[in-house]
């Protein structure tokens, strides 16, 4: 399965693009924006849309790398022309840029917690979450799932 983008190019994609549509997205929305971005990314274009590993935390699925260049937004949104998003903008594919599009306006409606509680009732994350421990969702496992997911 190659992959040509990180975790951090789909961020500041979708960050830019919801920025067009006038949405906020805190550190706690974007780890799960994410993930059902590679969902459906796996399940449209049969590929993950990014490399990095997901983990399944508390709270859901957690993108370790994004979440601590975002963590000092704490539950504010994060700003657009935060550095780290403008030194990881690339154009993206348009099949991946599709998915991205679709994802911002399927979920922008649900509410941080909304999407927290949504993330947590798929497999992948159920079967990897461990409580108190750090567990890897297996992409194979995020694939298979991706078949069904609607």
């Amino acid at each position: 399965m190659e992959v040509s983008y990180s975790a951090l190019n789909i961020s500041a994609s979708l960050l830019s693009e919801a920025s067009t549509m006038n949405l906020s997205v805190t550190n706690l929305a974007l780890q799960k924006y994410l993930y059902f971005i590679q969902l459906w990314n796996m399940k449209a274009n049969k590929k993950p849309a990014f490399a990095d590993d997901i983990e399944a935390w508390r709270h859901g699925p957690v993108i370790r790398d994004v979440y601590n260049k975002f963590r000092k937004y704490i539950s504010s949104p994060i700003d657009p022309q935060d550095k780290a998003l403008q030194e990881n903008r690339v154009v993206l594919d348009n099949d991946t840029y599709q998915v991205v599009q679709y994802v911002l306006q399927k979920y922008s409606e649900l509410s941080d917690w909304d999407m927290v509680w949504m993330a947590r009732a798929t497999q992948p994350w159920e079967d990897a979450y461990i409580s108190g421990e750090t567990a890897i969702i297996p992409k194979d496992s995020l694939l298979e799932f991706s078949r069904t997911f609607d």
